[in-house]
C-alpha cells in the first residue's frame, strides 16, 4: 500500500541520512578540525540567502509592531551565558568562579527578561494565548538553542579545539 512504502522509505532516508551525516561530519573532522562544521553550516547558510533572497517577497503586516530590543536582548544574553556556562563548567568545574559567574549572570539577565517582556505580557507571535500557554511555547521554542554540545568537545572558542 502507498502508507507502508511511504514509511519504509522515510526510514530509508533517515538511515541514509544518518549514515551521510556521520560520515561527513567525521571526514570533515579528521581533516580539518572542529571548526570545519561551523565554517559548512555557515557556507550552506550563505548559499541559502544568495540564492533564497531574490526569490522572496515582502509580506510585512502594515499594522505590526516594531521589534522588542529589551526582550531580544535580554533573552539572547540569557540563552548565550547559559550555554557557556553549561560548555565551560565540563573544562573548569562547576564550582569555578567563571562558571558560577556566568550561570548567575544568565539568572540576572532571565530575571530581566521575565521583568521587561513577560509582566507587559507582550509576546512575539504569542498573541491571543494565556500567561501559561505563551510561557510554555517560549521554552519550547528556546528548548534547542539552549541544550549544551559539551559532550561532543566543541564549542571551546570553535576552533582553538583540536580534533585529536
Amino acid at each position: 500500500s502507498y502508507r507502508s512504502s511511504s514509511t519504509i522509505g522515510g526510514e530509508i532516508l533517515a538511515a541514509l541520512k544518518k549514515r551521510f551525516d556521520t560520515t561527513w561530519n567525521v571526514a570533515l573532522i579528521e581533516h580539518f578540525g572542529w571548526c570545519s562544521i561551523f565554517m559548512v553550516i555557515v557556507a550552506i547558510g550563505v548559499v541559502a540567502f544568495v540564492f533564497g533572497v531574490p526569490h522572496m517577497r515582502e509580506t510585512r503586516d502594515p499594522g505590526a509592531m516594531g521589534l522588542d530590543y529589551p526582550g531580544t536582548i535580554t533573552f539572547t544574553a540569557t540563552l548565550a551565558l547559559f550555554t557557556f556556562g553549561v560548555i565551560q563548567a565540563t573544562e573548569s568545574g562547576w564550582g569555578s568562579p567563571l562558571v558560577v559567574s556566568l550561570l548567575v549572570a544568565s539568572a540576572v539577565t532571565l530575571v530581566a527578561f521575565v521583568l521587561i517582556v513577560m509582566l507587559p505580557l507582550r509576546f512575539i507571535g504569542a498573541e491571543g494565548l494565556n500567561e501559561i500557554d505563551a510561557g510554555l511555547l517560549m521554552i519550547a521554542l528556546s528548548a534547542p538553542s539552549s541544550w549544551p554540545h559539551s559532550r561532543a568537545g566543541c564549542p571551546r572558542a570553535f576552533c582553538r579545539v583540536s580534533a585529536s
